[in-house]
């Protein structure tokens, strides 16, 4: 079953980029496709710790591009896989693109930096993601989304991203603001499967809480909550 967490926590700085990109690779390991979402559009940490990670594979600049039809490029994938041979290698030997026009490709998508708003705004998920190092783990960055873009999403909006997700995808872990210091915290987790809720050590019991009920208040299903930096006397 394809499933899509939340994962956030009652205020900023609790340690919920830190779980999103642990589970990330978790989960990649154990075989699953997995997506990251970042959707904390003040915060953007998630953005910021895979920048230095991640890489366009050849198929999301095709279908940036729009090089070649959907048809030509999954028929290429699938030989692709079927030969085990690199995708630039299966285009050339099928007639679909020369060296030289994916080396245009490869140039031209350089410093497009697509990213969350860029789906929420109709473009295609697979054309925007990046893949983290696993060749399982894959992350939509905020790209050159701002804050103001918070007024742009909507629960429908982002129910229509994660039900795009699971078509591709195992797992899909979205990093959200905080609930108690941002509004899409509440949107996403009234679309996702169930939350995570991150809650350090030093969170007064009030503040959880509020959080949690907010969250039930919004439609979210709060699945359980994560103590991080807690002794035992905090839990």
């Amino acid at each position: 079953q394809r499933t899509a967490y939340a994962i956030t926590s009652p205020s900023p700085n609790e340690g919920k980029t830190s779980l999103a990109l642990a589970l990330g690779m978790s989960f990649a390991a154990s075989g699953s496709r997995t997506l990251m979402i970042d959707c904390d559009l003040i915060g953007g940490g998630l953005s910021s710790r895979v920048k230095d990670f991640t890489k366009s594979p050849l198929m999301t600049m095709l279908l940036a591009q729009r090089t070649l039809s959907n048809h030509q490029l999954k028929a290429a994938v699938k030989e692709s896989h079927r030969t085990s041979r690199p995708l630039d290698e299966t285009l050339i030997s099928m007639g679909h693109l020369t060296r030289e026009e994916l080396d245009r490709v490869v140039e031209a998508h350089s410093g497009h930096d697509r990213g969350l708003m860029d789906v929420i705004d109709g473009e295609p998920l697979l054309a925007s993601v990046q893949c983290l190092g696993e060749r399982r783990l894959s992350v939509l960055t905020l790209g050159n989304a701002e804050v103001d873009d918070v007024l742009r999403l909507s629960p429908k909006k982002l129910r229509r991203l994660i039900e795009m997700a699971k078509k591709h995808y195992d797992v899909i872990l979205v990093d959200t603001g905080p609930v108690l210091g941002s509004l899409e915290a509440v949107m996403v987790g009234g679309q996702v499967d169930a939350v995570i809720m991150v809650v350090s050590g030093g969170t007064s019991r009030e503040v959880a809480l509020r959080a949690v009920e907010k969250l039930g208040n919004s439609g979210g299903n709060p699945m359980g909550v994560v103590f991080n930096r807690a002794d035992a006397a905090d839990a």
